[in-house]
């Protein structure tokens, strides 16, 4: 978008053709680019200071800071940062016993702010207030695919979810009808041989948790007997190892 530009800036078959110098000026009118992935979708928000975009597990929400560029100075390349964190999901029971106490995994969900939302002007990122679940797996009613996965003893990947950070994840009801909010992802795991669905708590043990934004975690569930589950966390790198997620393109928007 342009700057007070009588003649705004506008594409052409080539390209991107910025505003002609008015007499007596060398340069022209500025244009402001920012870019965003997937270039779709995106709403305008606060007077168009700002953009949000749902988060659905899938997609890689990507933004590109403000970069400007005239008629005598073109636009130099930008540089795309990750604004959610990837989680990927493993189980394993710690023996035969356990394996038969669970029984089948039905239905993995972690817990996510609803939104991101990005300030324009300095690329400054937060999350709407609202919590939904992301779906890692569910399996198929009456049958149909995909399967209920049983748990063994050995280490089976889950599955992987793009979520917000873990800001303010878990909504604890206080004794007293008021709500508190803890820096955690709340996991919810169903089986079809315990009754109620087992929430497991996560926390990342950073000081400032919207740093997981751009990270991939590993977290891996050890079921036991009794109802016993135990978690870890592995921080792994986010590169070209791990494809299955990585957007091949990244598109750009004015």
């Amino acid at each position: 978008f342009t700057d007070d530009s009588p003649q705004p800036a506008k594409y052409d078959d080539i390209g991107l053709v910025y505003p002609t110098p008015t007499e007596g000026e060398t340069e022209g009118a500025n244009v402001y680019c920012v870019g965003f992935h997937p270039a779709a979708d995106w709403q305008s928000v606060d007077d168009s200071q700002y953009a949000e975009h749902d988060i659905d597990g899938e997609m890689d929400l990507m933004f590109a800071s403000r970069i400007e560029g005239n008629w005598n100075s073109h636009f130099q390349g930008q540089t795309y940062k990750h604004l959610l964190t990837w989680l990927k999901i493993n189980v394993c029971a710690s023996n035969i016993d356990a394996a038969d106490t669970w029984g089948n995994i039905e239905e993995i969900t972690i817990s996510s702010r609803k939104k991101v939302k990005v300030k324009l002007s300095d690329g400054s990122f937060t999350y709407t207030e609202d919590i939904v679940p992301i779906s890692v797996f569910k399996a198929g009613e009456d049958g149909a695919e995909p399967k209920a996965i049983p748990l063994k003893i050995t280490m089976q990947e889950m599955g992987s979810v793009l979520c917000s950070p873990p800001l303010a994840t878990r909504k604890i009801m206080n004794d007293d009808g008021t709500e508190t909010f803890e820096n955690e992802y709340v996991v919810t795991i169903k089986t079809d041989k315990i009754e109620e669905k087992k929430e497991l708590y996560v926390d990342l043990n950073l000081a400032n948790v919207q740093q997981a934004a751009g990270k991939l975690y590993v977290l891996t569930f050890y079921f036991k007997p009794f109802s016993l589950v135990e978690s870890s966390c592995t921080l792994e790198t986010w590169d070209a190892v791990n494809e299955d997620l990585f957007p091949e393109n990244l598109s750009q928007s004015n």
